[in-house]
């Protein structure tokens, strides 16, 4: 879909978003910008272009259409909020992200991570690292990641980042918001004086199983799939440190 976005002379621009999908099934949306200049004769002699692509799944699509011309009744850019959606996940409000991020792609990655990470130290990490009650820093820990999926995307951003699509020096980053998460709710359940060993197990099925159960759900369409798997991780992690904890 394109979208008129401002026009002066012989110069048009244009915004326009496209949803595509490779040979393995994975669904992607490609978004940009194009600039079109005219000669005098009226044909288009030059057509520059901007252009970003994001993998999405199935359930995230907004393009339903048959084969062929996009229908007149069907909702606009504008209509569906798609150039938005990118400037809520990193706060920078509405107007153009290309303005914002000269450095193209990877600078636009490097911002969203970096949201994601200073929202996930404050709110998640620090509390489980230094938890003096951890039952209720790991409720907390759950209740905050379940608000946090409801409100918005920043979570499932990591997701779509993905380790493969970000490329090495992202590889790096997203490892290391991981790492941080395990290591630190590990730590919470050893102050519960859930042994090491176990304790280290639990946090890495608890983050594995946070993080499948949101691709699950979009995939699916479902939230309630994502309420039901993190509450029987939240059972499993307080059940453990209950036990250890008796007398």
């Amino acid at each position: 879909i394109k979208e008129l976005w401002a026009f002066t002379g012989n110069r048009i621009a244009v915004r326009y978003a496209y949803e595509y999908r490779d040979d393995s099934g994975q669904w992607f949306r490609a978004y940009g910008n194009e600039n079109w200049l005219f000669a005098e004769d009226g044909l288009m002699s030059n057509r520059p272009a901007s252009i970003n692509a994001m993998p999405i799944t199935e359930a995230e699509r907004k393009f339903h259409w048959p084969l062929g011309r996009r229908p007149d009744d069907h909702p606009s850019l504008s209509d569906l909020g798609l150039l938005t959606l990118l400037s809520k996940a990193t706060g920078l409000g509405k107007g153009s992200l290309y303005n914002f991020f000269p450095g193209g792609k990877e600078e636009m990655m490097e911002a969203v991570l970096g949201d994601i990470d200073r929202w996930f130290a404050d709110a998640i990490f620090a509390p489980l690292e230094h938890a003096p009650d951890p039952i209720a820093a790991v409720a907390s820990m759950f209740e905050d990641v379940t608000a946090y999926f409801r409100s918005g995307r920043r979570v499932c951003l990591v997701g779509c980042l993905g380790l493969n699509s970000a490329g090495e020096a992202f590889t790096v980053k997203v490892k290391a918001y991981f790492a941080r998460w395990i290591s630190a709710l590990a730590h919470c359940l050893e102050v519960g004086n859930v042994p090491p060993a176990l304790a280290l197990d639990l946090a890495e099925e608890a983050v594995s199983g946070i993080q499948g159960a949101i691709v699950l759900a979009r995939a699916l369409g479902e939230d309630a799939t994502f309420q039901r798997i993190v509450h029987r991780h939240q059972s499993s992690l307080l059940d453990a440190i209950g036990r250890y904890s008796r007398p």
